[in-house]
């Protein structure tokens, strides 16, 4: 396998990760920020 190809391979793996790791973190937030508005209503339930 020629370098500049390895490199490139490697360009791309970086740039999936950085996306799949970014939906990831953004997905996070905002089961964060649900869960947060949703515990006042299960303390009103109570």
């Amino acid at each position: 396998m020629c370098a500049a190809l390895y490199v490139k391979t490697r360009q791309i793996e970086r740039v999936a990760l950085n996306r799949i790791h970014r939906a990831r973190s953004t997905h996070l937030f905002l089961r964060m920020s649900l869960a947060q508005n949703r515990f006042p209503l299960l303390g009103d339930m109570r």
